[in-house]
């Protein structure tokens, strides 16, 4: 096979290293619902997932992205929700506050945005539920909780491996903030 077409599948994103209280809220609902948890390993902020795209592009998209200049911020990790919604839940997630990220994301996604349209959503996901779930009652306990500050100084682009036991995520190249 050709070097050029091989497949790689990949997303810009933010590593978090977890504290206690991520694991305790993963552990909460671990012990409620059907539920696989991402690996504290896992754990990110997705800026871009930009897909299954030719090993040839990673030029171009490191390009684009060594092109963004945001100065290193802090961003709160606050409160807990699901999507699509908390009455059938399939992914729980920790809610973000931070207008700088908000901006990064946003950049991100609009430079790689031919690679798929989806916008930017500041969330963290902890968990995806095996079964379609209502969290709403369970959720309620987390809506103020603030699971720390984070200081952000690199974002990343990682390769996304799928296994049968959960993805394994490889750091391609880190992209340092000002």
């Amino acid at each position: 096979m050709n070097e050029k077409n091989k497949k790689l599948r990949l997303f810009a994103g933010i590593p978090i290293k977890p504290n206690q209280k991520i694991l305790e809220i993963q552990e909460f609902f671990r012990n409620k619902y059907k539920i696989k948890l991402v690996e504290p390993e896992n754990l990110h902020i997705t800026l871009k997932f930009i897909g299954e795209v030719d090993e040839g592009e990673l030029e171009k998209i490191d390009s684009i992205l060594s092109s963004i200049k945001i100065s290193q911020f802090s961003l709160m990790l606050k409160g807990a929700g699901a999507f699509p919604n908390e009455k059938k839940a399939r992914v729980l997630w920790i809610g973000i506050i931070s207008e700088e990220l908000n901006k990064l994301g946003n950049e991100v996604s609009d430079k790689l945005s031919f690679y798929n349209e989806e916008r930017f959503s500041p969330h963290l996901t902890i968990g995806r539920l095996k079964e379609i779930s209502n969290l709403s009652e369970d959720l309620k306990a987390f809506k103020n909780t603030e699971f720390g500050i984070y200081p952000i100084d690199h974002f990343s682009l990682y390769k996304s491996t799928l296994k049968p036991d959960g993805p394994v995520y490889e750091e391609i190249k880190k992209y340092f903030l000002k």
